[in-house]
């Protein structure tokens, strides 16, 4: 236990984690628009989303998947239209989102949110704009690599799954198909959960990495790696500052939804006023806590080793465009 605690000496002990963490939500707190890029700031990921295939659906993959598109909209689609498809939204439709979270990743450091921040106590969503010029498709590509990641493992198990699949059938009129499935099902899961929050952690080391230095995606996802290898207890302890305000979210998420599933037992236009507002209010909530993640995972970066022209090495701030202190007046 006292290894995962660490010591004052050690990089990121669990107090100096919870110093940073409370630091990084009174920054948050500061009412303003750069609450939309904290909106669209990642956050962890347990499994992999978006598009689901239907390997099961019949005897054999039948070549297709379910795209969702909201609650209660599902359409099935050719595979390769889906990847068109989304290839096409992700290029026209998020790019902006993508230069966003780099400028947010930008700022997000004390030292340059307090410069660009001047009298006002924090950045504006125009400066969050500008500091991510240059960096959009770097940070598209990112998110791109990490994904196909998350998959690469899911389409790795699903072969042994399907075979799995077969057997239950066949042991289902004996009564221990059940059994079978939880003894594969639970042991496979448990590998799914922990690749995915150690890529959730390889990803916000590597975005700091990525925007701050200007690496490549491939360079930048080396580079989080050799810094998790350096000290793996304190890379557990960041971890565990990011699960801590996921939890703290999906808490106050969930007692909006039942304060929502309440209110839809009544009828009246001030009933509906008031689950809109608790939905605004989650939304708004997202934001803050965007902004939140994104200066904790700023001070982690550093505390556990990584760079950036910030801190003053020579040769690093020769690659950026503009520097911290031009974003204010660009």
């Amino acid at each position: 236990m006292s290894r995962f605690t660490g010591t004052p000496e050690d990089r990121w002990s669990l107090h100096a984690m919870l110093e940073q963490l409370g630091e990084a939500a009174r920054r948050a707190a500061r009412p303003g628009w750069i609450w939309i890029a904290g909106f669209l700031y990642p956050t962890i990921a347990l499994l992999p989303g978006g598009l689901s295939l239907n390997v099961f659906s019949t005897d054999t993959f039948d070549g297709t998947a379910s795209v969702h598109f909201g609650a209660g909209t599902e359409s099935t689609i050719g595979l390769g239209i889906a990847a068109v498809f989304s290839i096409a939204f992700l290029l026209v439709f998020t790019a902006p989102f993508f230069r966003l979270d780099a400028g947010l990743v930008r700022l997000a450091p004390r030292a340059v949110w307090d410069r660009v921040g001047g009298d006002r106590g924090r950045p504006g969503l125009r400066d969050c704009w500008r500091a991510g010029k240059g960096l959009t498709f770097s940070v598209l590509g990112m998110f791109v690599s990490v994904g196909l990641l998350r998959y690469a493992l899911l389409l790795l198990m699903l072969i042994p799954a399907g075979f799995a699949w077969k057997v239950m059938e066949s042991l289902s009129a004996q009564g221990a198909g059940t059994i079978l499935l939880a003894v594969l099902a639970l042991p496979a899961l448990a590998v799914l959960l922990i690749y995915n929050l150690l890529l959730s952690l390889l990803q916000q080391l590597a975005l700091h990495s990525l925007v701050h230095n200007r690496r490549g995606v491939a360079s930048a996802l080396q580079h989080a790696w050799s810094i998790l290898r350096r000290d793996p207890w304190a890379g557990a302890r960041a971890l565990t500052g990011e699960v801590l305000l996921a939890l703290i979210f999906l808490a106050v998420q969930g007692l909006a939804a039942l304060l929502q599933l309440g209110a839809s037992a009544s009828a009246g236009s001030l009933i509906a006023l008031f689950a809109l507002a608790l939905t605004l209010f989650v939304w708004l909530l997202q934001g803050i806590f965007g902004v939140t993640r994104a200066c904790y995972w700023a001070s982690a970066y550093r505390a556990l080793g990584g760079l950036s022209p910030d801190d003053g090495v020579p040769g690093l701030e020769e690659v950026f465009v503009a520097p911290p202190q031009d974003l204010r007046g660009a």
